[in-house]
């Protein structure tokens, strides 16, 4: 099954579209490709037409370019390219790996807000980092704390 709005693509193995709203429920396979490139995947969506949004669930995956979020619960507004999630998610840029509680990944500027639980590790310099509130911007690779930070280096000492 294949829907089209706007610069979106949504494909699937099987949906249902509500007429009077326009919402689709799409069930296994699901994608949505971007035009600027980002791709979502999941195994449910709902969509509402009028919001312009879709709640994803289901080994979700979100990847825009080097940035890759994962998570069980995903909701994405299409018109922005804003996504968050509320209850667990990670996020893979190159080989460094973050987790937390919540993300608020925005698109058009690249960056990446993360609440409860922040952990970042660094394989590369064997670092992890600590701390609950978090905003990650993508293309510089800078970051900025908003709350209490550990950095713990690979012999285990806090720096």
């Amino acid at each position: 099954v294949i829907f089209k709005r706007d610069n979106s693509t949504l494909y699937c193995n099987s949906a249902v579209q509500f007429p009077e709203t326009k919402d689709v429920h799409a069930f296994g396979n699901v994608v949505i490709q971007e035009a600027n490139g980002a791709t979502v995947t999941a195994d449910t969506l709902f969509y509402s037409s009028v919001n312009n949004t879709a709640e994803m669930r289901g080994r979700v995956v979100l990847i825009d370019k080097t940035t890759r979020v994962t998570t069980n619960r995903l909701f994405y507004n299409m018109e922005t390219k804003e996504a968050y999630y509320l209850n667990k998610g990670k996020v893979e840029e190159n080989q460094t790996i973050l987790t937390s509680q919540k993300g608020f990944y925005r698109s058009y500027n690249k960056t990446i807000a993360f609440k409860g639980n922040v952990v970042l590790f660094d394989p590369k310099d064997q670092q992890t980092l600590k701390t609950d509130t978090m905003t990650y911007y993508t293309d510089s690779k800078d970051a900025y704390f908003h709350s209490y930070t550990e950095i713990i280096s690979k012999s285990g000492k806090l720096i």
